[in-house]
């Protein structure tokens, strides 16, 4: 098996989880933060409204570029930020 491959797998696996984790975690992050359900539930509504929206603008917007650079390039922004988000401390 190709090992591009493999770590393409890997980096789907982990946006994947990530955005169906969120939903189950609402509880705690509300309370942890201290908002409600519902605007902790805010948290899907933006992810995925930034992915409907994101993903045909950045597309456009590369269509040139190289995929393998584009796809590490995001992939890496991706990673930085979730784990900006776990050391957050508050809501925003």
């Amino acid at each position: 098996m190709d090992i591009r491959l493999l770590w393409l797998a890997v980096g789907t696996f982990a946006i994947g989880v990530e955005s169906f984790a969120v939903p189950s975690l609402l509880p705690q992050i509300a309370d942890s933060t201290g908002v409600s359900l519902t605007r902790a539930g805010y948290l899907v509504i933006a992810f995925a409204l930034a992915n409907a929206f994101g993903s045909p603008v950045l597309a456009a917007l590369t269509g040139t570029a190289d995929r393998r650079r584009t796809l590490t390039i995001t992939a890496l922004l991706f990673s930085l930020r979730a784990i900006g988000a776990a050391f957050s401390r508050g809501y925003f």
